[in-house]
């Protein structure tokens, strides 16, 4: 007898943000699921570590009220746990602390007076920028002007993502970067407040978050020390995996959250084209 969709097993690959989240849904919908995930914990790249007491987020530190969905379903998950914080982000700068997101009103108070020169004409300039922006040093020029790019931005993104700046996605900023522009400015010297912005962030670090969606699926059905080592396809279609180079096991449907690249390195057979 033909499976429907409602009695087809779901696979998911990877136990970090994007797998759980697939798992609580289908959990939430009654669908039947099964997790499989390489390490001892889930939580991925976003997970929180412990080392001598101190806790360290691998990833991911802080959570932004983008999507009003999404908020009220983490704030559900964690309750009080989840804290709000309004402290500025700072970058340790030749003694001084710079608010990061970068503001003129805390750059007048750090910087020296030529360094400031120089950031007010170029953002000067940028009003008649009308380059295409095809990489993140592209927009970061453009709303701050190559000297904030250079001093506070560009080292730090390279060494986060591990590529130059001009080989990164305009994207990868996730709407955080604000432009330095004239009338922001003009609003600071006509004594406009400004209104810092704000995150949440767990009370035991940011991996709560998925430690939480384990708890709340409750379910046998995620395996931890599970790597997938191969995933075996035929006609277009996944129809197997295999667990720890050992064990096999059929799939009808599949979620993977693996990066492609690894993906693309344990398909058997191998995908030649």
């Amino acid at each position: 007898m033909k499976k429907n969709n409602k009695t087809k097993k779901i696979s998911i690959i990877g136990g970090g943000p994007a797998g759980l989240a697939s798992a609580y849904f289908a959990n939430n919908k009654g669908l039947k699921f099964e997790l499989f995930e390489g390490n001892s914990e889930v939580g991925g790249n976003c997970k929180t570590i412990e080392y001598k007491n101190f806790k360290f987020d691998l990833g991911a530190h802080r959570f932004h009220d983008k999507n009003e969905y999404v908020t009220s379903l983490i704030k559900n998950l964690l309750n009080d746990d989840l804290r709000l914080v309004t402290t500025p982000s700072k970058i340790f700068y030749k003694g001084k602390m710079i608010t990061f997101p970068i503001e003129f009103r805390n750059l007048l108070k750090k910087l020296d007076s030529k360094i400031i020169l120089k950031i007010l004409f170029e953002n000067g300039k940028n009003i008649f920028n009308q380059n295409n922006i095809n990489s993140f040093n592209d927009l970061v020029i453009k709303k701050y002007g190559s000297t904030i790019s250079e001093l506070f931005i560009n080292n730090y993104s390279k060494k986060l993502w591990g590529k130059d700046t001009t080989l990164l996605s305009p994207k990868i900023s996730g709407g955080r970067l604000k432009n330095l522009n004239i009338m922001s400015i003009i609003k600071i010297f006509s004594g406009k407040k400004h209104f810092e912005g704000f995150f949440y962030y767990p009370k035991n670090g940011f991996g709560m978050i998925f430690d939480k969606i384990k708890e709340e699926i409750q379910t046998n059905n995620i395996f931890l020390n599970s790597k997938i080592t191969k995933i075996f396809h035929h006609n277009n279609k996944i129809n197997a995996l295999e667990l720890n180079n050992t064990k096999k096991i059929e799939v009808d449907q599949l979620i993977n959250s693996l990066p492609i690249n690894f993906t693309a390195n344990i398909l058997e057979p191998k995908n030649t084209k």
